[in-house]
Formats: structure tokens, sequence, C-alpha cells
């Protein structure tokens, strides 16, 4: 399926830092479970931020894999259209790694949605497009499954 990102200034405010997006995108999460269970199975994958030398070296020999999305479903969209959710959460003027870019583009050919986020706004929109079995109203191609050439 199709890997996704919003066009700069559509959905974004420009102005809140990665953690506050990503404080922000949890709480909605969590205030919605209740009333759509297949969302307490939405969870963030802590392999970000900075961290003692020790600390990463243990986490990266328990399996802790650079590029894996801020936020992920593991399951099949409620009617099934996507095998899964990946989102990545970036501030306005945030830069995907190569290892982010990759496993976007992997997850999408494996059937997940997948995109990147800017704003609350825009996690939103990737998660009803998820629960809804909906296309995105924005793509970019350097997040299409790359062609085996």
């Amino acid at each position: 399926m199709a890997a996704c990102r919003s066009p700069r200034g559509t959905l974004t405010d420009g102005g809140q830092s990665e953690e506050e997006i990503h404080l922000e995108c949890a709480r909605w999460v969590f205030a919605r479970e209740a009333q759509i269970p297949i969302l307490r199975w939405m969870m963030h994958v802590p392999n970000g931020g900075k961290r003692a030398r020790g600390e990463a070296g243990k986490m990266r020999a328990m399996g802790v894999r650079a590029g894996v999305s801020d936020f992920i479903h593991p399951m099949h969209s409620p009617r099934g259209r996507y095998t899964g959710l990946a989102i990545e959460l970036k501030s306005a003027k945030g830069r995907a790694s190569k290892e982010q870019e990759e496993f976007l583009q992997d997850v999408a050919a494996a059937g997940w949605l997948a995109g990147i986020a800017r704003s609350l706004d825009e996690f939103v929109v990737l998660a009803e497009c998820w629960l809804h079995d909906r296309t995105p109203p924005f793509t970019s191609p350097t997040l299409e499954p790359k062609s085996k050439a």
C-alpha cells in the first residue's frame, strides 16, 4: 500500500517540537481506546532520543532497530485493507533518517499504511485512514516502495 508524507505547510503548525507532537498523539490514542478498542494495540517504539552510551548499547543488544517508526500498529486495519500502520513523527523542520525512510518504504511494500506526520492533525489523518481503509490525501514519491529495477 502507499506510504505518504504531507506537503509542507498543509497541516503543520510549524512551532511544536517532536516530543510535544508525540505527547499529543499519544493522548489522542489513549482518549479513543474505549470507543475504538483496536487502538489499544497502537504503540510507541522507544528507540529514539538521547541515551547514555551504556544504555544505548544495551538497547541495541536487546534488539532495538534504527529506523523503526515512532508509532506502529502491527495488525490489519479493521476492514482489512492495510496489514499494519507505521507513523514517523517529525517537527516541522525535522528530516527522516535514511533508516526511517527505508523502514517506511519496506512496511508500505508489505501492505502497511506508512507515513510521516508533522502535527497531531496529520497523525489523526493517517490513523483514521488506517481505521477506515482510506487512501491518505497526501503522498510523496520519496516514500513509495522502491522498484527492484
